[in-house]
């Protein structure tokens, strides 16, 4: 119930809309590095649930693609 009120008393003061324009926009503008693009077509979250986690994910992408080409240590016998 609390958080309820919390989210309601946001919509009313027009910042839950605020925030998830800004986070669609940064989710956006994230879509257009190509390694951003490939880890979250990965994904199996719809996209709202995604912008929730861009910069996160940007990071995992930057990781990601450092390690993409590298060899398994498994494999360095």
């Amino acid at each position: 119930i609390i958080m309820e009120n919390i989210k309601n008393t946001l919509e009313e003061m027009g910042i839950n809309t605020t925030l998830n324009k800004s986070l669609k926009e940064n989710y956006k503008k994230a879509l257009k590095d190509e390694n951003f693009k490939e880890l979250v077509s990965k994904i199996k979250l719809s996209e709202d649930e995604l912008m929730k986690y861009t910069s996160l994910l940007e990071e995992s992408s930057c990781e990601y693609n450092h390690c993409k080409n590298c060899k398994n240590i498994l494999f360095l016998h």
